[in-house]
């Protein structure tokens, strides 16, 4: 079995369960974590790794999502999923070096492709990036 045909749950070992006084995004996390890989939406990697859920399994999947659509949009704004993967912490970005040479890959061609955004979706982008590109350029690596 190909493992974009398993589940987090299934890859991890660990079934998390659910509380009944749990929030909506924690539900929501659990639930994601029982849905194959090769399933998961744009929004469902945005929100697990906002969430620093699976990122060894995630990670991946979103680096071929932003290779081919840099500015890749979940629920919130054009490029919100390169916002997510650029706020993981440093060490889980780190602990895969590859992944963080593939990103580092994408974010060498954003100057040229933000410029093709019409000015709204530049303007959200960039005021994004700004916050969250010190904290990435200062990881090792």
């Amino acid at each position: 079995m190909n493992h974009l045909d398993k589940t987090l749950t299934e890859l991890e070992g660990h079934d998390w369960g659910l509380k009944p006084d749990a929030t909506h995004l924690v539900r929501r996390v659990c639930e994601l974590r029982h849905q194959p890989l090769r399933e998961m939406e744009v929004e469902d990697l945005r929100m697990l790794i906002a969430q620093e859920v699976g990122i060894v399994y995630l990670l991946p999947l979103a680096l071929d999502e932003l290779e081919q659509r840099p500015f890749a949009e979940g629920d919130y704004y054009r490029g919100d999923l390169l916002c997510s993967v650029l706020r993981v912490s440093p060490e889980l970005l780190c602990a895969q070096p590859e992944q963080l040479k593939r990103l580092r890959h994408i974010l060498k061609r954003l100057p040229h492709e933000i410029k093709g955004l019409n000015a709204i979706d530049r303007k959200t982008l960039q005021s994004a990036l700004d916050e969250v590109l010190p904290k990435f350029e200062q990881a090792p690596g």
